[in-house]
């Protein structure tokens, strides 16, 4: 896989999780990974191992808007769980 231009939302996902600096991604909203359609956005969680001064993301996989949300690992703990 290249560093050229993603163009499926599979690809986004398994560049982001190929990414030693990534320790998770949570996909949330309504959109499935499968869904190729435009018709919404895509909403991921990316966390990450190290500070990030980028909080999020605004960009589009075809026309496909995405919206990613980045968070430190460490600014995670101590969360409640919602289980």
């Amino acid at each position: 896989m290249g560093r050229g231009m993603i163009k499926s939302l599979q690809e986004l996902v398994a560049r982001l999780e190929g990414n030693p600096e990534v320790l998770g991604v949570a996909r949330y909203g309504n959109r499935r990974l499968e869904d190729d359609e435009a018709s919404g956005d895509f909403d991921l969680l990316v966390i990450v191992a190290s500070a990030c001064e980028v909080e999020s993301l605004h960009f589009f996989v075809g026309d496909i808007p995405i919206f990613q949300a980045v968070a430190r690992s460490s600014c995670l703990r101590g969360l409640p769980s919602l289980g």
